[in-house]
């Protein structure tokens, strides 16, 4: 009796190492073909395209590096407009800013892009909403983060649960394919199954021609330009479209956050590679002003308190010699483009006359004898 309980059981283990030995031979071989195909799924990889963490910096590594380097958020991205400092002064520039990005992230980018080339300028694009005391590095930074800013920056800010998770996860994406490419793998499936989900078939279809586009020469695209942006921040206050959710938190001012000590280590960095800096804080919409009022001009008083101990110019774009309104904005923070062209033109206004980067003059010089010299 106990031999023939022995026989059954061991016929019963045998029979789960077979299933779950077929179940990891399953899995191993889609995962195999997931990797193969992984040229059509990156077609519909987001982040590819929305953070630019990786197309951004791919674009402007493949080339010379530019006389000027305009960094920051989103608020930068689409505030800085690089063919307005290229018609001023000559000298090709490229926008290097990301939405999603913060001081934190600034840092991990300069020290990739310039440790062994850089530019004669760098432009910090900057706001208050990247200096609040209770900051912590955004999801975006698991895309440039590697163990040990992960290690630093838990240290440092000491709430990053919202940094492990994706950091994590993109690590297990190394060796689990059909894991990490689980967005990909259905917006696939769903442009494959047009017959069946017109609806969703549509949105996969926009979204990878969108991700498709190339990066522009500058690096600077705003939505608007394209289409892809209607209205403006006053219409959707009058039509009652802006909820409490849509609102930008006002948050708290601490001059020892760690915002601050990261900005004025970032400016170090790029001092100490040679490269002249200028910090131009971004304005907000009227509407988001009002509401920062208590801790915004505190906020902007501190930053131009630490460029003036770094010799470092700054301007702050509140003070240009225009009025803005909330139609100008596309939302509360971000602006549309010909208030970014105002914008811009008045940054390099000042820039130019407090003095171009190093080899800008000469630079300049060259581009005027080549026009004269041409026939």
């Amino acid at each position: 009796m106990a031999t023939k309980k022995l026989v059954n059981l061991s016929r019963a283990t045998r029979r789960r190492v077979i299933v779950v030995a077929t179940a990891l031979l399953s899995l191993v071989v889609v995962d195999r073909i997931v990797v193969s195909i992984d040229p059509v799924l990156a077609r519909y990889d987001t982040r590819w395209n929305h953070n630019a963490f990786y197309r951004k910096p791919a674009a402007l590594q493949a080339g010379p590096m530019p006389d000027i380097v305009l960094m920051g958020s989103s608020r930068a991205a689409l505030g800085l407009v690089p063919e307005v400092f290229e018609a001023a002064t000559g000298l090709q520039t490229y926008n290097m800013a990301v939405a999603g990005s913060q001081t934190a992230e600034w840092q991990v980018l300069a020290r990739g892009l310039f440790s062994e080339r850089h530019p004669h300028l760098v432009v910090l694009g900057v706001n208050a909403a990247e200096f609040w005391a209770d900051y912590e590095p955004l999801k975006g930074a698991t895309f440039l983060f590697d163990f040990g800013d992960l290690v630093e920056a838990c240290r440092r800010e000491g709430r990053c649960r919202v940094l492990i998770g994706p950091y994590v996860a993109r690590r297990v994406g190394d060796f689990w394919a059909t894991f990490h490419r689980r967005h990909e793998l259905k917006m696939c499936g769903y442009e494959r199954l047009a017959g069946m989900l017109p609806d969703h078939a549509r949105r996969s279809r926009a979204q990878r021609l969108r991700i498709s586009e190339p990066t522009p020469r500058d690096g600077y695209r705003h939505p608007k330009v394209m289409g892809r942006s209607a209205g403006n921040l006053q219409d959707a206050i009058d039509s009652g479209r802006l909820g409490p959710r849509d609102r930008e938190q006002c948050g708290r001012f601490d001059a020892d956050a760690t915002p601050f000590a990261r900005f004025d280590e970032l400016i170090g960095f790029l001092q100490g590679a040679g490269v002249d800096v200028l910090v131009a804080y971004l304005p907000n919409s009227p509407s988001t002003e009002v509401r920062w009022r208590s801790v915004e001009p505190l906020i902007s008083e501190h930053l131009r308190r630490l460029c003036r101990d770094r010799d470092v110019r700054f301007v702050d774009c509140r003070e240009a010699p225009f009025t803005r309104s909330n139609r100008e904005f596309v939302d509360e923070v971000h602006v549309g483009p010909r208030l970014a062209r105002r914008i811009s033109e008045y940054i390099v206004n000042t820039l130019t006359r407090s003095g171009l980067p190093r080899n800008g003059h000469e630079r300049i010089a060259g581009n005027i004898r080549k026009d004269l010299e041409a026939p």
